[in-house]
């Protein structure tokens, strides 16, 4: 009976079996392709990140065209051409019974790969499908148990010819939910750097990738995984998930540099600071560069750079001239046994534009390995400051590193302990002669105070070691040339130099002061900012001018006083302690005038000049009384009334809104010529007729 029930569940167990692995796929990822791209990232190897909708995917941009986007939110993408792709990566690899989505159509058929080179070969790819030209359709593929995305979770989407061009509408990848996935840790402890994994957790058989960031003046050695107790194989920085949880380290070493190293370019990683001027710098080093990293060895980390053909290039820019002797070492791999590592002066496209300019080095091996060229007396190299790294076919060249070591001696630029504040030196290590930049960076909230340098020799030199001697009166320093605040030059001497920079906190300076000159009692002004009214001061707006009953007779301004003085309104300034001072100083303040205090015809420019019309009378303060002006521009910050009424009075007189007279101390000389007579209200009249205060030669008269 025991027996008869074993084999009942052990046939249960085997019908259940392919229900378990082949459950039912559920919608993972969804990609609308349509309307707007989405926000795209920064590239990375050639391709542009974006996310769309919280869903990331990346295209390649070998084309300005790459992408027609609609002007709709139903607008479907449209790729052209074999050579673009769109990368769609999931968070699972795929297994067999996983789905692929898409809806869309085109001329021609789309296939699915999963590497972004592509192939025309029929086993290169995962999947072809015809698509109608006419009419979108929704395509369902699913994958087969010797699919090549089996174990991957990256695909990407491209047409199979040139001449292809199609719509997409959306990618949706479907994936059996109850996969098991196992985690991925990384080490704690370990030294002289870091180590990140693109995931933290996967499904056995995906590739996952390893990110080693070494501490400065280090350099990765080798990474470690294990499951268990288990070694895990690492190729490169890249290793497949194991069906168990799984532990990540590595180790690093120290960064090993020639001292006749001059100059050391880690080509690896990202490309550094773009100087805008079509050279780039990368760990103080200066280089130029065409068609480099747009497909990069990523099976090294980080990066290896790569020459992707004959038109590209790496230029090296050295502090100093190659000289007979000298050494170029260039560590790398190939992608063929055929490649020459071209070293010439000039970066033409062909060996032919410069047949006799050029020095072939074979690589001979497509491992990893150092090709050292050695400088002769004759070589065109000889005397140069620059040379080019290319190479001679249509293959590959990764670059690790690059370096010129010198056959003549090499002095370094070190640094003297220093606290708020750090110095570099461009280059380092150099021969006598070189010109040596020195980098200042002051710590926040101090500047540099002062620096030099100093040559380094043993006690037995004649120049004095750094320490007790160098204060001797009979020390000189080297001489530094400033370029700016935080930046120095100097000679490279036949000695090691110590550079010594010490710094102070840095204070900020006083605001300046400023300040309003009023020499009159009554100036008219518009200001370019807006202030506080300082003692002593009184300003207005012109609220209404009001015209005289006829050309006779003076016309009058309403003044409306303000406790500010503002930005670009005309106003009239009342210097109520000119005899004490006429210099006032300025703060800041804010507000605004009200707009009912402003009349349209007193107009004022804070920003320059301004042209008076031609075809209106024009009166500008003099004063006390706006008096008519036969000038054409008025200048920056002064005001003027612009009448063009009926009656263009002589002048007109100010008073205050509350009808309270100004205190008008005198009339501009021309309207009282001949001693006439003046009311307090600028009426002119042959004499006074009656007791009161009266206006004349420019003085307050009281007849009682």
């Amino acid at each position: 009976m025991k027996q008869k029930l074993f084999a009942f569940f052990a046939l249960l167990a085997m019908v259940m079996l392919p229900m378990i692995a082949w459950a039912e796929p559920t919608e993972v990822y969804s990609l609308t392709t349509t309307g707007e791209l989405g926000t795209a990232g920064t590239d990375v190897d050639g391709e542009t990140p974006y996310t769309k909708g919280g869903v990331v995917y990346a295209m390649n941009t070998l084309e300005t065209n790459l992408w027609t986007a609609g002007a709709s939110d139903e607008d479907p993408w449209t790729i052209k051409g074999v050579a673009q792709y769109i990368k769609v990566v999931v968070a699972n690899n795929f297994q067999a019974g996983d789905q692929i989505v898409i809806k869309g159509k085109g001329n021609g058929s789309f296939r699915i790969f999963d590497n972004a080179t592509g192939s025309t070969s029929a086993d290169a790819y995962a999947f072809q499908q015809a698509m109608s030209k006419s009419t979108e359709a929704e395509y369902t593929l699913t994958v087969g148990a010797n699919n090549p995305l089996i174990g991957k979770n990256t695909f990407y989407l491209r047409w199979s010819s040139g001449s292809n061009e199609g719509s997409l509408y959306y990618i949706k990848v479907n994936q059996d939910p109850t996969a098991e996935t196992y985690n991925i840790t990384i080490a704690d402890g370990i030294a002289n750097g870091t180590v990140e994994a693109n995931a933290t957790s996967a499904r056995a058989g995906v590739e996952i990738t390893l990110t080693a960031i070494p501490a400065d003046g280090y350099e990765l050695d080798a990474f470690s995984v294990k499951q268990g107790a288990e070694d895990v194989t690492v190729n490169g920085n890249k290793f497949i998930m194991p069906a168990g949880d799984v532990m990540v380290s590595a180790t690093f070493k120290e960064e090993v540099i020639p001292a006749n190293a001059i100059y050391y370019l880690k080509t690896t990683g990202d490309f550094g600071t773009d100087n805008g001027d079509g050279t780039f710098t990368k760990d103080g080093i200066t280089y130029e560069k065409s068609s480099l990293n747009n497909t990069a060895d990523t099976n090294h980390n980080p990066a290896w750079w790569r020459i992707a053909n004959k038109t590209g290039y790496l230029g090296c820019i050295l502090p100093s001239a190659l000289q007979a002797g000298d050494q170029i070492v260039i560590a790398g791999r190939a992608s063929s046994s055929s490649i020459k590592i071209l070293l010439r002066t000039v970066n033409a496209v062909t060996v032919d534009d410069v047949a006799t300019e050029f020095i072939e080095v074979p690589t001979g091996t497509t491992d990893e390995t150092t090709f050292t060229y050695t400088v002769t007396a004759e070589d065109i190299l000889a005397g140069q400051s620059k040379f080019y790294i290319m190479q001679s076919t249509t293959s590959s060249f990764y670059l690790k590193n690059v370096q010129v070591l010198s056959s003549g001696t090499v002095y370094n630029v070190s640094m003297a302990d220093m606290t708020n504040g750090s110095v570099t030196a461009t280059p380092a290590n150099a021969i006598a002669g070189t010109t040596i930049t020195l980098t200042v960076t002051p710590d926040e909230g101090y500047e540099l105070d002062n620096i030099y340098a100093e040559p380094v020799t043993d006690e037995e030199g004649d120049t004095p070691i750094f320490g007790a001697p160098a204060k001797a009166p009979s020390f000189d320093l080297i001489t530094l040339t400033k370029v700016d605040d935080n930046t120095y030059t100097f000679v490279m001497p036949a000695n090691d130099v110590i550079v010594t920079a010490t710094f102070k906190e840095k204070h900020e300076p006083e605001p300046e002061k400023r300040y309003l000159t009023v020499a009159k009692e009554w100036m008219a002004f518009c200001s370019p900012e807006t202030f506080a009214v300082p003692d002593g001061l009184k300003v207005y707006t012109i609220s209404a001018v009001t015209q005289p009953a006829s050309a006779e007779e003076p016309g009058t301004v309403t003044l409306k006083q303000q406790n500010i003085i503002a930005e670009g309104v005309p106003m009239i300034i009342e210097n109520t302690d000119l005899e004490n001072t006429t210099k006032y100083e300025i703060v800041n303040a804010e507000g605004a005038i009200v707009a009912a205090d402003v009349c349209a015809e007193f107009k004022g420019s804070a920003t320059g000049a301004l042209d008076l019309s031609t075809t209106s009378v024009n009166y500008v303060l003099k004063n006390g009384v706006f008096v008519r002006t036969t000038a054409k521009k008025a200048a920056q910050y002064s005001c003027f009334i612009e009448f063009t009424g009926a009656n263009a009075a002589p002048y007109f007189s100010m008073t205050v809104d509350d009808d309270a007279t100004t205190s008008i101390q005198s009339l501009e000389t021309a309207v009282m010529e001949n001693g006439e007579w003046f009311t307090i209200s600028g009426i002119r009249m042959a004499q006074p007729t009656q007791r009161g205060i009266y206006i004349h030669n420019g003085k307050k008269v009281v007849i009682k």
